[in-house]
């Protein structure tokens, strides 16, 4: 696919020409599909490293300043790169996408018994702590610790990215390192708890200010400058709106982090991040080009020999129909309007535009060279762009145009849209829905109101929806995550829109541990999704990252069917020689 490849860089002199070709393919000809490996054997921890420390600081760019380093809580979720910078969970998602243990010793296997499901279809897995894991205040990491993680992340009280702790029916010790967990009901990704699943907390820490309250629990001063994580690096400085300072922890369970320092600057301006970059004050940059401009950029910079930019699959971007949550979206009730509004879009040229032709348009959520697309294409309904088919079908739901050429109902009433979305996203759409008669205006809110849960919930026809692949594309979908009034407008389903048989396919797919029963149940799943039509599928969304020359360790974050990466999972091997 496009999306994946690596720029030239002008010291990698016997490569050139083939990164050379590399661009060209990916701007003129889209997305190939790629073979599949087999999957790999049980992944074990790594041994620990020496302490190296070839650099005394690497600066790293973001595009946003995070709420906190705990991606489990952080419900902004503006920031996936850096958490585990500071924070851990039970295991990473490495390059490849494979499961790495982190505070685990071992992945739990179906083939080991670690990870067992009985005939009554009751799921138990066992885990065991590293020995000598340290918080950054030196106190142990210990079972105790991941009883009081689950225990907040379950409270429905407190607002997390994800209710994985909800799943789990109790926790048992076996010894002071190993413990069992048993499941309310099985789960697919029971060897995938990252940052995002569940970070770790400290209970010694934590508890008091638990006990005061879940409201106050995530509004407290502990998680800025007074924040104690378990990763390579430890919090030294936050200063709001600038940037954040970290100091390599020594007691790092891989062994101390090759950078002693780390900078992290919040650089939301292109401008000011590709300056900064030139003057060499910036190492890494994460995910912080849009993809439009990180050819003309990767081309800039190679010129320069400053050092490369790395693009690679970021998330699944959609049009989410309104259907519940607004009565003005009535009209959306009916499917083949929203299949008449898709038909009508030029969705390859949409995603070429957004993306500066490094994603082509999709059908569901899956990269087109990931090697389940192939098992689920057959499954999916496709909407090439067309027009006349648009016209017929919303003329089969009763809008006609009227004599200004808008469309009306047969009570006279005109078809309206506001589609809550980026000019520069929604500008080429809105054309072709006006050509159809609908009156359609785009609205881009300031980004205060935009992440506000009532008004992201209750927009009145179409918003802009991005989702993280994996899980968090999928649980958009289900009825048990529908954000209404009583839940505060949070859940991870703004729109009202829900299907009970789609509701059974991803609960096969999130419940499944064997592969071939999930990608059944996914295939199932998009079927009904490619039917039923509650989004819009644009593309798969593109993220670049720059990476300085002789930066060394960086690998990357891969994003697919599993929990999201981040591309911060082995930072303390990251250097600067």
């Amino acid at each position: 696919m496009t999306v994946g490849a690596r720029y030239a860089h002008p010291r990698l002199d016997h490569r050139r020409f083939f990164f050379a070709a590399l661009v060209a393919v990916l701007l003129l000809t889209g997305c190939q599909p790629s073979s599949s490996n087999p999957p790999p054997p049980r992944q074990q921890a790594p041994a620990a490293q020496p302490p190296v420390g070839k650099t005394s600081l690497l600066t790293v760019a973001i595009a946003a300043e995070p709420k906190m380093m705990v991606a489990t809580l952080d419900t902004a979720g503006t920031t996936p790169s850096i958490y585990e910078f500071v924070s851990q969970g039970f295991t990473s998602i490495d390059q490849d996408g494979n499961p790495v243990p982190k505070l685990i010793e071992s992945i739990p296997s179906l083939d080991d018994g670690s990870w067992r499901v009985t005939s009554s279809g009751v799921m138990e897995t066992t885990y065991r702590l590293r020995p000598n894991l340290r918080w950054h205040d030196g106190q142990p990491i210990t079972i105790d610790d991941v009883r009081f993680t689950l225990q907040v992340y379950a409270d429905p009280q407190v607002s997390v990215n994800s209710r994985v702790a909800a799943g789990i029916d109790q926790v048992q010790a076996i010894d002071e390192r190993t413990f069992e967990i048993r499941w309310k009901q099985p789960y697919a990704f029971a060897d995938r708890l990252t940052f995002r699943e569940l970070t770790v907390l400290p209970a010694h820490l934590l508890t008091p200010l638990y006990e005061q309250g879940p409201a106050l629990f995530t509004v407290s001063g502990y998680w800025s400058n007074s924040f104690v994580g378990s990763g390579p690096y430890r919090l030294r400085s936050w200063a709001p709106g600038v940037s954040i300072d970290l100091v390599a922890f020594d007691q790092y369970f891989l062994g101390r982090p090759q950078a002693d320092n780390i900078t992290i600057r919040f650089l939301g301006e292109e401008s000011t991040l590709g300056s900064q970059i030139q003057s060499g004050s910036i190492d890494l940059a994460l995910q912080a080009f849009r993809p439009a401009s990180a050819v003309q950029a990767a081309s800039r910079f190679r010129q320069s020999r400053q050092g490369d930019i790395v693009v690679a699959p970021g998330a699944f971007h959609t049009w989410a129909f309104q259907y519940a949550n607004n009565p003005a979206a009535a009209p959306l009730e009916d499917v083949r309007v929203r299949r008449a509004l898709t038909l009508a879009l030029a969705r390859d040229q949409l995603a070429a535009l957004a993306t500066g032709g490094l994603s082509v348009a999709i059908d569901g959520w899956i990269p087109r060279d990931d090697p389940r697309y192939q098992a689920a294409e057959s499954a999916m309904m496709k909407y090439p762009p067309d027009a006349n088919r648009a016209k017929a079908l919303l003329a089969e739901a009763g809008w006609t145009p009227g004599g200004d050429g808008l469309l009306k109902n047969a009570a006279g009433e005109s078809f309206q849209c506001e589609v809550r979305a980026p000019q520069e996203v929604a500008a080429p759409a809105i054309p072709l829905w006006r050509v159809l008669g609908v009156d359609t205006k785009v609205v881009e809110l300031p980004l205060a109101q935009a992440r506000d849960p009532e008004t992201r919930a209750t927009f009145p026809c179409v918003s802009d929806d991005t989702r993280p692949l994996g899980p968090p594309a999928w649980s958009q979908f289900l009825s048990s995550n529908v954000a209404t009034a009583a839940t505060g407008w949070r859940g991870a389903n703004r729109t009202g829109w829900s299907n009970p048989d789609l509701d059974l396919a991803l609960d096969r797919l999130l419940a499944s541990p064997i592969e071939s029963e999930r990608l059944a149940a996914e295939r199932d799943a998009l079927r009904i999704l490619t039917s039923e039509l509650p989004v819009i599928p644009l593309y798969i969304d593109v993220t670049a990252t720059f990476v300085r020359t002789g930066v060394e360790g960086w690998r990357g974050a891969k994003r697919g069917m599993t929990p999201d990466g981040s591309e911060s999972w082995n930072a303390h091997l990251w250097a600067k020689t």
